[in-house]
C-alpha cells in the first residue's frame, strides 16, 4: 500500500511541470490531500527542480501544507484542558519560523528560569522574589518591550523575541508569565486592552475557581510590558476608566490559557488589518478559528 501510495505521489510531483493551470489545481488538490507529512518530499522535489514556475508550485504547496499543520496543532492544543502556554507560543512561532530549532528555543527559556532560580529564595517576600525575577530579565538579560508596528512584526513570535531579547507587549507577558511558572511561582495573567499583566497571589488558584477565592488571594499585579511594574487593582480601575471602559471580573481575574492565547492572536489580527496584510491576515484568523470559542470564563459579580 505504502509502494502504491509512493508511486502516485511521485507521478504527481511529476505533473507538477505541466504547463497546463486545470491539471496542476487537480494536481495542487491531491497533494494537499496527504497533508504535512509530504513536506520533507517537496522540499527534496523543490531542490531537483530545474524549471522556475514548478519551483513556485513547490513553493506554494509547501507553505499552504506548512499552514495547515499549524492549524491542526493550534487546534489540538486547544482541545486541552489548560494547554502548557510554552507549547502554545512555539506553535505560533513556527509560523513565522517552519524551521526554527524548538529545543533550542525549550533550553534558551529554561537558562532564563535557571538564571533567576539561583537568585531569590521561595522564603523571600513575593515583592522581593518580583523584584529579583525583573533584574534578571530586564537589566542582566535586556529584554525591553517594543511597541506593535510594521517594523516590529517579527518580534510578536517566540523565536525571534529570545534571539533579540525584544518583543511586542503582548507576547513578552506571555513569555515573563512562562517563565514565572517555570519558578513555580503562584502566578497567572490576567487580560487588559492590548497587554498581557501578570496576577501573583497568596497560593495556587485556577483560574476556574470561585471569584471570592481569586480576589481574596490576589496579592498585586505586574506589567511585563514596563519592565516588571508592580501595581494594584485600583490601577486598573483608574486605566478603564480613562478608556471608557465599564470594569468586569476578566479585566482583574486570571485568564485560561487558551483565553490568552486567542488574545494574542487577536492583537495579531489586528495588526494584520492596520498593515494591510491580506494573506497573514487570512491565515491569522484561520488560526484564531481553530481555538474553541467554549473556553470563556464568567464568574457572578
Amino acid at each position: 500500500m505504502k509502494r502504491k501510495a509512493g508511486a502516485e505521489l511521485n507521478a504527481l510531483l511529476q505533473l507538477l511541470d505541466d504547463p497546463d493551470e486545470e491539471v496542476y489545481q487537480q494536481v495542487h488538490d491531491r497533494l494537499i490531500a496527504y497533508g504535512p507529512a509530504i513536506i520533507p518530499t517537496l522540499e527534496k522535489a523543490w531542490e531537483n527542480s530545474t524549471a522556475e514556475y514548478s519551483a513556485q508550485r513547490i513553493v506554494t504547496l509547501i507553505q499552504r501544507l506548512h499552514r495547515n499543520r499549524i492549524v491542526s496543532d493550534l487546534k489540538k492544543w486547544g482541545s486541552t484542558a489548560n494547554g502548557d502556554l510554552l507549547e502554545a507560543a512555539l506553535i505560533l512561532s513556527r509560523y513565522r519560523f517552519m524551521n526554527q530549532n524548538e529545543r533550542r528555543l525549550k533550553t534558551k527559556i529554561g537558562e532564563l528560569a535557571d538564571q533567576v532560580s539561583m537568585e531569590f529564595s521561595y522564603h523571600m517576600p513575593p515583592l522581593e522574589q518580583i523584584s529579583i525575577y525583573n533584574h534578571v530579565l530586564f537589566d542582566l538579560n535586556q529584554f525591553r518591550t517594543v511597541p506593535l508596528r510594521p517594523e516590529n512584526e517579527q518580534y510578536g513570535y517566540l523565536k525571534e523575541a529570545l534571539e533579540s531579547r525584544k518583543a511586542t507587549p503582548m507576547l513578552m507577558g506571555l513569555l515573563y508569565l512562562i517563565i514565572a511558572r517555570m519558578l513555580q511561582l503562584p502566578v497567572h495573567g490576567v487580560l487588559l486592552p492590548h497587554h498581557l499583566v501578570i496576577s501573583f497571589h497568596k497560593s495556587f488558584v485556577r483560574p476556574e475557581d470561585s471569584l471570592p477565592r481569586l480576589s481574596s488571594s490576589l496579592l498585586f499585579y505586574i506589567n511585563p510590558a514596563h519592565k516588571g511594574n508592580v501595581f494594584s487593582k485600583d490601577a486598573i480601575s483608574i486605566m478603564l476608566r480613562k478608556l471608557e471602559l465599564d470594569p468586569k471580573p476578566s479585566h482583574f481575574l486570571p485568564a485560561s490559557s487558551c483565553q490568552i492565547i486567542q488574545a494574542l492572536l487577536d492583537q495579531m489580527i489586528l495588526g494584520a488589518e492596520r498593515w494591510d496584510q491580506e494573506e497573514r491576515l487570512d491565515d491569522l484568523k484561520r488560526m484564531r478559528a481553530a481555538l474553541a470559542a467554549d473556553h470563556q470564563l464568567e464568574w457572578d459579580d
